[in-house]
């Protein structure tokens, strides 16, 4: 009586075509989740240096009894001004002072 003996030690193609897309679906979740911690992260700090110019701007106005011409007058009342004045999405965008309204805005983070 002789007794038929397969070797199945290895992984069927199945197996490992379902654990490759389960791996990929937990980095896409993962990745996207990434984004969109960044992109709030960076919104909070854009909405907190508008914050930082304002409350510049009252300082500035005490000193001077004028209000300022434009947000480059502020730069001796902020600390890292360089990094205060530009939006955190790394665009380029400047926050702007309106002299009319008192408000520094962002047009990227209205």
């Amino acid at each position: 009586m002789t007794l038929s003996h397969t070797d199945d030690s290895g992984f069927a193609l199945l197996e490992l075509m379902t654990v490759l897309l389960i791996l990929a679906i937990l980095v896409s979740i993962a990745f996207l989740s990434y984004i969109v911690t960044t992109n709030n992260a960076r919104q909070i700090t854009c909405k907190q240096n508008q914050r930082i110019l304002t409350d510049a701007v009252s300082i500035y106005t005490a000193d001077h009894r004028i209000d300022p011409n434009d947000v480059d007058d502020l730069e001796p009342y902020v600390r890292n001004f360089a990094n205060a004045v530009q939006c955190t999405n790394r665009d380029g965008v400047l926050l702007e002072y309106n002299p009319l309204s008192g408000i520094v805005t962002c047009d990227n983070h209205p």
